[in-house]
């Protein structure tokens, strides 16, 4: 399968593929596919099994994970770039959050037996890729006790 030229360039941009040639990118997206969600769509849904992997070409999403009361509470906001159902790579695991389209959103979506074999295939390719993949979720984690950080010192007397 012939991958556009405009979109092995976009990828080369993502945190995802850092330290990938053209030629690369060209092998990873060729176990993938071009997928669209229009505004308002769930591209995820929490405690369900999940079979993608995405990376965020165009748009922007919400993460949300159900409160205490079932109402969803919005947690994070992604856009171009970002991942998102990652933990497929871990094996057969419940997703821990809803995604929701906020606008139209373009991704490219990787079931995970495509992505399992190609890094089984490729070792190198798969060592890339999870050091990246780890990257972006250290830089998550970090995020994410910031936020909680500053809130906590915000409601401490």
């Amino acid at each position: 399968m012939s991958i556009p030229a405009e979109l092995i360039e976009k990828l080369s941009q993502f945190d995802l593929f850092d330290d990938f040639d053209p030629a690369t990118i060209q092998t990873i997206a060729e176990s993938g596919r071009s997928k669209t969600f229009t505004s308002g769509l769930n591209i995820v849904q929490e405690s369900t099994l999940g079979e993608d992997f995405y990376v965020i070409l165009s748009g922007r999403v919400s993460i949300s994970v159900r409160g205490p009361s079932g109402n969803p509470i919005e947690v994070a906001r992604l856009k171009d770039g970002d991942v998102i159902g990652e933990t497929v790579l871990l094996g057969k695991v419940r997703r821990q959050a809803s995604v929701v389209a906020r606008d139209d959103v373009k991704v490219f979506a990787w079931k995970e037996v495509a992505m399992i074999e190609l890094l089984k295939n490729n070792p190198v390719i798969g060592f890339k890729l999870m050091r990246n993949l780890a990257r972006i979720l250290s830089d998550k984690v970090t995020s994410t006790n910031m936020m909680f950080r500053n809130h906590r010192s915000q409601h401490v007397a």
